[in-house]
């Protein structure tokens, strides 16, 4: 293999444990805050008798809405796209990384990192802000009284949430300016280290020139490319990426279980029919549809872990991956798509019944008591209309997704035909001399 072969292959390698550790960071820091979000929505108590500003529980709702929406399609894409990476950095093969997706899906890769990370932590830190503003502004203010609102003095619940407030804004401010640092300095860095290895790479062509008439050879330059195979093989402690799904199906359905006990409906107001009929259903087929897919994983997974812990080459036939191939592409549909657009409608559906109770302003003239509508008709319209869209983009991301790997994989099958048939026909030249030739520069290799 040639220098630059293996430089390409080395930067190859490093892009894919890069693109690992990003997915996987994802994944786990979006599935905790999104969570969070959630329990958050169920467990907040709004007091009926007290009236909320309109604007704040519309800015509560959506962001909660946008929150949940942003950490789920990060991890969604983590979810998509990790399996693929993982089961190529499990093969022990140069030529193995080849196969992996994380080059083509490189821009999705960098936009779960970016939500999951920088625009899912400032909407959780406003998150923290308007929860404290929502639990903590009835207090001392028990009832719907215009002269009790009027009031110059500042209540206990208004001065908790202003030093929240007045807290939280400068560490978001030190957020964005520690993000754009160290934005710079990782482009920095690798900045320095493109200049230093084409240094190297220029200082090893001049001694090789010196001494091309002696007939030497130098060995590579030292660099992190020299070092390649070295840093490549010794690879232990991997994440399957079943486990991964199981744990995240595991989270999900106990999510879900927990928001059905805990949320409280108000035993006064008279709902909508329809609505407490696809609350309750979009609940019971949300759990359904993960405890199925974590059953199949359950069953299936301690089957395939204890084949890939065997170092055997032929252990794998012991494996019923193949044979329950179906089965396996069904638990991770229902975990990450069917799952994930049900969790979406979760929350809309949530956002109703949490908000729909509360009562007018009680300055609100009879006449328009008809005409207007309240505050938590408002902010579960607003997230409402926040996360149609949401849903639209993650049906259209999901398409896309598919055709992608769909074309990723055509494309490697075409360039493994083509290396065959040059190898046979490099192969059949040398046939009347007796001589063989290499395996082609593949993972069948």
């Amino acid at each position: 293999m040639s220098l630059n072969e293996h430089s390409m292959q080395a930067l190859s390698w490093r892009k894919l444990y890069l693109s690992r550790a990003k997915l996987k960071a994802s994944s786990r820091t979006s599935a905790l805050l999104s969570g969070f979000a959630m329990v958050a929505m169920v467990e907040v108590q709004l007091e009926n008798n007290y009236c909320y500003p309109p604007g704040l529980l519309i800015a509560f709702s959506a962001c909660t809405t946008v929150l949940v929406a942003v950490h789920l399609f990060a991890l969604m894409i983590s979810t998509c796209i990790l399996p693929n990476i993982e089961a190529v950095s499990n093969v022990h093969n140069l030529n193995s990384v080849k196969e992996s997706p994380h080059e083509r899906m490189h821009r999705h890769i960098e936009l779960a990192w970016a939500f999951s990370t920088v625009i899912g932590t400032l909407l959780f830190l406003a998150e923290v802000v308007l929860l404290c503003w929502v639990k903590f502004l009835p207090q001392g203010m028990p009832c719907c009284n215009p002269v009790c609102n009027n009031s110059a003095t500042i209540q206990d619940g208004t001065a908790a949430a202003i030093a929240s407030t007045s807290i939280m804004v400068p560490f978001g401010l030190i957020f964005i300016v520690f993000a754009v640092h160290f934005y710079r300095s990782l482009v920095s860095h690798k900045t320095d280290r493109q200049f230093q290895e084409l240094n190297e790479l220029a200082e090893f062509a001049r001694l090789q020139d010196q001494l091309d008439h002696r007939g030497d050879t130098l060995p590579p330059p030292g660099s992190h490319f020299s070092s390649f195979e070295l840093d490549v093989y010794p690879l232990s402690d991997l994440d399957f990426p079943a486990v991964f799904g199981a744990q995240t199906l595991q989270h999900s359905a106990t999510a879900q279980s927990v928001a059905m006990v805990e949320v409280q409906l108000e035993p006064t107001h008279v709902y909508p029919p329809g609505l407490l009929i696809a609350f309750s259903a979009c609940t019971t087929v949300l759990v359904a549809v993960h405890l199925f897919a974590l059953m199949i994983s359950t069953c299936i997974l301690p089957n395939i872990e204890a084949v890939s812990n065997v170092h055997n080459l032929n252990s794998v036939k012991e494996s019923p991956h193949e044979r329950m191939h179906r089965h396996i592409e069904l638990a991770w549909a229902f975990s990450t798509v069917i799952g994930t657009l049900l969790f979406l409608a979760e929350v809309v559906l949530l956002c109703w019944v949490k908000f729909l109770p509360l009562k007018r302003h009680p300055l609100v003239s009879a006449h328009d008591n008809n005409s207007t509508i309240t505050p938590g008709e408002a902010a579960a319209i607003a997230s409402t209309s926040i996360m149609v869209p949401f849903g639209l983009i993650f049906i259209v991301f999901a398409v896309h997704f598919y055709r992608s790997l769909v074309s990723h994989k055509t494309d490697r099958q075409f360039q493994e035909l083509n290396e065959l048939a040059e190898f046979a026909r490099l192969q059949d030249q040398l046939d009347h001399r007796g001589d063989t030739l290499p395996p082609p520069g593949s993972h069948f290799a």
